[in-house]
């Protein structure tokens, strides 16, 4: 499908939400990818082991997954084309309305890395009879 075609599409919104979605599912199961930041604009997550280095920023009314090294993430939320050139209008338009939330929350690379929750990857049973055990004083 052509871009022009789908950003027209109709059920585009639909259908990217629900990509998104598929996605953040397999990130669960993913031990390298971490989520980071999730609304229902945009889904952030990051894999900041090498050699990847990288965050992952879905947008959910597109479907798209824009690539961002670690590195360059500060200067990607100043200027997204700058670092990750040639994003289609419909990703610039969608990315306008996420980026003042992305800068708030996560100025730089290592807001993000210490968004990461640990638990996140724990087995639900292991992370339910962990709530369960008496603190030790």
């Amino acid at each position: 499908m052509h871009w022009s075609c789908y950003a027209a599409w109709p059920e585009r919104p639909r259908f990217a939400r629900h990509y998104v979605q598929a996605w953040i599912k397999a990130n669960r199961r993913n031990p390298f990818w971490w989520s980071v930041w999730r609304d229902d604009r945009v889904y952030v997550s990051i894999n900041p082991q090498r050699p990847v280095e990288e965050a992952s920023v879905r947008l959910m009314g597109v479907g798209s997954d824009i690539r961002v090294p670690l590195t360059r993430w500060a200067e990607w939320l100043r200027d997204p084309e700058h670092v990750t050139p040639g994003l289609y209008a419909i990703e610039r338009e969608a990315l306008a309305e996420v980026l003042p939330t992305l800068r708030r929350q996560f100025p730089d690379d290592h807001a993000l890395v210490h968004a990461i929750d640990p638990d996140e990857k724990r087995p639900r049973a292991r992370r339910e009879s962990l709530a369960e055990e008496p603190v030790q004083a």
